[in-house]
């Protein structure tokens, strides 16, 4: 659980209309499992197919209570908020993959399919109670929230690797991602009438009904080898097409998002290594950052507090590009990696807030139907900046102190400028920021693995908020059982609770102050088991898990 605690000064003219003290705990559980399964055929010595099913399920409660002040008013609008959340959720994959060995070494084709389904259902409650009779009759609500969640994706990968005799390697082929989500969310409310008595309906404003496809196609090739002694070259070229479209079902009157567009992505890396000890590299790219489905989802969601939190179905993906320069220096058991760093983002995504009324609601989130409900409040959205520039030095140590222990450490020193648009009122910021990490990894007898991670982030700025420095400590341990087939995993997250977060913003509508910590270490305990040596997983299936696990929970 955590508990926090925040102070709302909200201003119209310059001048205070409302001052909250507003303190906060929550508690939440989680439970998940997966399953998967396999059958690899050798067609021959130079063909093989793999299938794989994998299911995974979960289930995350989450409940929440608040008690809110009301300095200005004298205790007019006390208030008390509990929340109440839970979300199962189920996901099915099925996977197809071929390889094809030739006769000639390094040579090699490769094809990955996967079509995966998740569904989540969720619901919650939501009730804010005024002692005050007055402020009751004019503010007390109960808010019902049911949704459902399908995503639908498929994965393919072309993959050919041809060598040439004077060392050269080719990588060539078409990487496709298409994505089908829909998320259906209902809200009902109870408040009373103009008769005193408490009436129930559907919320029809706040429900939303966000329909999206994504279908992206890459032809990419890469090609790398060795100029003169110790000198290698390696340049790659990447065509992406992006098709999508997104539809609020439930508000026919807003715009209907559709995007087409082609974009290039090339990537350039020389190394050299000066001796057995030490190399240099040099090298630069054009990525590209796309916004989740989360982050384009015009679901309302209500939080503690006072607070609205939707996404933008108009955010554009931020394309980054990137220079670096980096020494690798290898003494015995240390190694040391040094690098500098520049790189420039356009449409660079951001959250942006503003206090909710209709002609803010209006100007910085055209696509989301006004709700009178909800004045006052404090509503977070995405935007895109115009540019952001970050350039700095970063340094990691590798230190093998024995056979069974090893230490890595590193520091980030970089400095911070992002440019705002004219819609975020062409505001701008620079800062001077820095991280740094600490791991220690053990293997000990009896197999057992002890992993201590540690990581500290300075005060840093975006546009709107001076977010606090935060440092955690985590703890990892895992014990093979069963002749190696079984494996019992424990996580310690935040050992000493000392990972706590909190940030001042300060607008012409709003100054916020806010801090939370945990109550205690969040505690995962996992278990797995090989029915046989285990199923093989490319990269790409295991982007698709990742992606998947990261993917947010809908209340």
């Amino acid at each position: 659980g955590s508990m926090g605690h925040s102070e709302v000064e909200r201003l119209r003219n310059g001048q205070t209309i409302s001052h909250d003290s507003i303190d906060n705990y929550n508690v939440n559980r989680n439970y998940m499992g997966s399953m998967k399964i396999g059958m690899e055929y050798y067609i021959n010595k130079q063909n093989s197919i793999l299938f794989s099913y994998q299911i995974r399920g979960g289930k995350r409660t989450r409940m929440s209570n608040i008690i809110s002040n009301d300095i200005f008013s004298n205790g007019f609008m006390d208030y008390t908020q509990t929340d109440t959340n839970h979300n199962n959720n189920i996901n099915n994959s099925f996977s197809i993959n071929y390889t094809k060995k030739f006769d000639e070494k390094d040579r090699l084709l490769t094809l990955d399919a996967t079509f995966s389904t998740r569904q989540r259902k969720g619901d919650g409650l939501q009730e804010q109670i005024y002692p005050d009779p007055m402020a009751s009759l004019e503010n007390y609500y109960l808010r019902e929230a049911i949704t459902l969640n399908q995503h639908q994706a498929l994965n393919i990968k072309l993959n050919y690797v041809h060598p040439f005799e004077f060392g050269w390697l080719l990588e060539t082929g078409y990487e496709g991602r298409m994505d089908w989500p829909d998320q259906n969310a209902e809200y009902f409310r109870t408040e009373y009438d103009s008769t005193g008595s408490l009436h129930r309906f559907r919320d029809d404003i706040s429900s939303t009904h966000f329909n999206y496809a994504q279908h992206i196609h890459a032809a990419y090739a890469t090609m790398g080898g060795t100029v003169f002694e110790g000198f290698t070259i390696q340049g790659g070229l990447r065509l992406e097409y992006t098709d999508m479209n997104g539809k609020d079902i439930n508000h026919p009157q807003t715009a209907e998002i559709v995007k087409q567009y082609w974009e290039l992505y090339p990537t350039l890396h020389l190394s050299y290594d000066i001796n057995k000890d030490q190399s240099v590299q040099l090298s630069y790219s054009r990525r590209v950052r796309r916004p989740h489905f989360w982050d384009l989802n015009p679901y309302l969601d209500v939080r503690e507090g006072q607070q609205l939190s939707f996404g933008n179905p108009n955010l554009d993906p931020e394309f980054t590009n990137a220079i670096e320069l980096s020494y690798n220096l290898g003494i015995k058991n240390v190694n040391i990696f040094s690098s500098a760093y520049f790189r420039q983002t356009n449409n660079m995504m951001t959250r942006y807030g503003f206090v909710w009324d209709m002609a803010s609601a209006e100007h910085y989130s055209p696509w989301m139907p006004y709700n009178p409900e909800y004045d006052g409040y404090w509503a977070s959205t995405w935007q895109n900046l115009s540019t952001g520039v970050n350039y700095g030095l970063e340094f990691i140590v590798d230190y093998q102190i024995t056979k069974w222990w090893k230490v890595n450490a590193s520091i980030n020193l970089y400095n911070s400028k992002i440019e705002g648009t004219e819609l975020l009122n062409n505001e701008s910021y620079e800062d001077f920021l820095w991280s740094g990490k600490l791991s220690s990894y053990m293997t000990l007898p009896k197999s057992w693995t002890i992993q201590l991670s540690g990581q500290y982030r300075a005060p840093w700025l975006d546009l709107q908020t001076r977010m606090y420095a935060s440092y955690w400590f985590d703890l990892a341990m895992k014990k093979d059982v069963l002749d190696k087939r079984g494996t019992i995993s424990i996580r310690v997250s935040d050992v000493l609770c000392t990972g706590g977060w909190g940030h001042e913003t300060y607008t012409e509508q709003m100054n916020r102050i806010s801090t939370s910590k945990r109550l205690s270490p969040y505690v995962t305990i996992g278990f797995s088991y090989k029915i046989n040596n285990g199923l093989k997983m490319n990269k790409r299936q295991q982007e698709n898990m990742d992606m998947e696990s990261d993917e947010s929970m809908v209340y």
